[in-house]
């Protein structure tokens, strides 16, 4: 603020007649356009704070399909299981997918389980991230549709799903580690 001889932060926020270009500088100056709009949905925390007002969480609630919320939970819970990664990236990793997924939901798209691997997908993929300009999403989709592929061939294989468990989430099942693939060695000497 200072480079462009502006006024603070804390001075804009307290002046009404100041406060709007406060957002406008956010969107202005921000490198990316989603960050801008982090920055303002922070500048308007940061004036709920200063009015003395109580914040909330304001954590959007996620709607994915069905079909792709038990896949992302699967993975999710088969990840953790190996702990190899924090639970923490684990649900973030998990994260990706279930906006995409919510996205899709919203645009009229198919669910993702079952069309990982397809072009129609690959399409859909290319729209959300020109949409949303998420940058992390193509690894977490490669693992997911990686576990899809595990779960695929254990079904082939006549292996049953992975096995329930009890979570802590009301009305989400939460699954454990795949299968591993039989051993085809032969003992015949």
């Amino acid at each position: 603020m200072r480079e462009n001889r502006r006024a603070s932060i804390a001075a804009r926020t307290d002046n009404p007649a100041l406060s709007p270009g406060l957002d406008v500088d956010a969107e202005t100056h921000a490198p990316i356009k989603k960050l801008g709009t982090r920055m303002k949905a922070a500048l308007n925390k940061l004036r709920e704070a200063r009015a003395g007002r109580a914040l909330s969480a304001d954590v959007r609630r996620l709607n994915p399909y069905p079909a792709d919320a038990t896949l992302i939970d699967m993975w999710a819970a088969a990840e953790k299981a190996t702990h190899r990664i924090e639970p923490e990236t684990v649900d973030r990793q998990a994260r990706r997918p279930s906006r995409l997924s919510d996205w899709l939901q919203t645009q009229n798209g198919g669910a993702m389980a079952g069309r990982l691997l397809t072009n129609g997908f690959a399409s859909d993929v290319r729209a959300y991230k020109r949409e949303t300009q998420e940058t992390k999403l193509y690894p977490d989709l490669r693992r997911l549709g990686q576990y899809q592929q595990i779960l695929d061939a254990n079904r082939g294989l006549g292996l049953p799903p992975p096995e329930v468990h009890s979570g802590g989430r009301a009305g989400v099942q939460e699954y454990g580690a795949p299968h591993a693939l039989p051993d085809n060695t032969c003992d015949d000497e």
